[in-house]
């Protein structure tokens, strides 16, 4: 597996992996504007050909925000989350980042557990952030 820039010819296979992971997925077009956002780091686990997960983080000045992190279905629990995640962080530090965000459905117990073994504690909650179903967003932090 190796990690890449995710590229135009490889939307099809992530707008699947995103349909597959959200209740509310990004549109092509969003997803298409990040690959294109210069701020962005717009990552894909690939092997022979095939996208296997994606990773967006974005980065101004001292701060980066993961944007979304997903993984198919299938490869879930291999590792390839983590791969994609130690690669964003890499590059948000190289960016002159001091830290960064992120938010995560409370129910996500297993973005959770990575999150937290890579570094991330929680700082705030926000009530009611996610729809379909409605649940609060638990928002975590990394100093770099």
């Amino acid at each position: 597996m190796d990690i890449v820039a995710a590229s135009p010819e490889m939307l099809e296979q992530i707008v699947r992996i995103e349909d597959e992971s959200f209740s509310d997925p990004w549109s092509p077009e969003s997803l298409r504007g990040a690959m294109e956002d210069s701020l962005c780091r717009f990552t894909a686990a690939a092997e022979g050909g095939e996208v296997l997960g994606y990773c967006i983080m974005h980065c101004l000045y001292e701060q980066a925000e993961l944007y979304s992190i997903a993984v198919s279905p299938e490869y879930r629990r291999q590792g390839t989350a983590k791969l994609l995640l130690e690669d964003a962080l890499a590059w948000a530090r190289a960016a002159g980042a001091g830290s960064v965000l992120l938010e995560v459905r409370r129910s996500n117990a297993p973005a959770r557990a990575l999150y937290e073994a890579l570094g991330f504690e929680q700082i705030s909650v926000r009530k009611k952030y996610y729809t379909a179903p409605t649940e609060d967003a638990v928002i975590m932090q990394k100093m770099l």
